[in-house]
């Protein structure tokens, strides 16, 4: 079968690979759609070591179970499902104690296990999550970021009433901005370098800014006098960490969600002056899936809304991760011709 592989630090390949064949307790899934995130061009960049040169990228992974063991992940044949690309050990003391999300040696389809930028995918029967009936194909890839953004929004508390600020208006951005609401913020603000971004943000209901272009401390105390109650840092650049513990009102709280390769700066004298809760948030417990699983069939999101481009895999070495400008949003891949 045709796969998109990590072949060493800045560089994609397409390779022909053999269909992988489901073991006992695995669950042979055909792929519809993969995400692109941030992830994964770090892992291009070189930027995760550990990830072996050949491996199959792609952790945002949705599609139908076709084979394998079935009965163990309680579906039939052809049901439609994300896949929870989390690997834990199970041992380790953090597992033990009820958080295999955040296991001492996580690992991650698409990094330490072929993941699904290719027509199959074998995965732990225990990964997998029905999809409700009717989720539109292209939204299905969505469901693991949309959980990443269930956990962050669980980890700040974000309450009925709460004036809400984002730095970082990409998907995953998008996507807090969308639940905060539905978790009753009475207004979500965004800072956003991109104009093209900051417009479809401002059609889905938020409240936006250019960083590069304003003051964005003061941009936010014109509009949340005294401070937001929950800032959330997911763009990774330098200046924004600093921004978020200034924008926050005392005993808020700063979410900490960006993955970066670089050295940040985080004023923990402000943040202990102003007491403020400062969290960090890495991916998603399995309950926090299931609670996104839900949502994709019962809150009316406008996850499709966030999907810019569907590029075959065959195309994607040149075309996402070649040297032109990311998308505008969430960027799918799809064995075969895009659909």
């Amino acid at each position: 079968m045709e796969a998109l592989v990590y072949a060493g630090p800045g560089a994609a390949e397409v390779r022909d690979v053999p269909e992988p064949e489901p073991g006992p307790g695995e669950v042979l899934v055909e792929i519809g759609h993969v995400g692109v995130c941030g992830t994964d061009h770090l892992l291009m960049r070189g930027g995760l070591s550990r990830a072996r040169p050949g491996v199959v990228i792609g952790h945002e992974m949705a599609g139908r179970a076709t084979g394998g063991d079935l009965d163990r992940a309680g579906l039939r044949p052809g049901d439609p499902v994300a896949i929870e690309p989390l690997i834990s050990c199970g041992t380790c003391r953090t597992c033990r104690r009820g958080h295999p999300h955040i296991c001492e040696t996580l690992g991650l389809y698409g990094i330490d296990r072929d993941g699904g930028a290719a027509s199959h995918v074998v995965v732990a029967a225990d990964r997998l999550h029905r999809l409700p009936d009717g989720v539109p194909p292209r939204a299905a890839a969505l469901a693991e970021p949309l959980s990443v953004a269930v956990h962050m929004v669980s980890r700040a508390g974000v309450t009925v009433g709460d004036v809400v600020m984002v730095f970082g208006g990409g998907p995953i951005g998008a996507l807090m901005g969308l639940l905060a609401r539905l978790a009753g913020a009475a207004s979500v603000l965004v800072a956003e370098p991109r104009a093209d971004r900051r417009e479809l943000l401002a059609e889905l209901g938020m409240t936006v800014t250019d960083p590069l272009d304003s003051d964005v401390t003061a941009w936010c105390g014109s509009r949340a006098p005294g401070g937001v109650d929950v800032s959330f840092e997911v763009s990774g650049a330098d200046a924004s960490y600093a921004a978020a513990v200034e924008v926050t009102r005392p005993r808020g709280t700063v979410l900490v969600g960006a993955l970066t390769d670089r050295p940040s700066q985080v004023p923990m004298s402000k943040v202990m002056l102003k007491e403020q809760r400062l969290v960090g948030s890495r991916v998603y417990t399995g309950d926090h899936m299931a609670r996104a699983v839900n949502l994709m069939g019962t809150a009316g999101l406008p996850l499709e809304a966030l999907v810019s481009e569907v590029v075959p895999v065959r195309e994607a070495p040149g075309r996402v991760f070649g040297d032109g400008p990311a998308g505008l949003m969430k960027t799918l891949l799809v064995p075969g011709d895009a659909s």
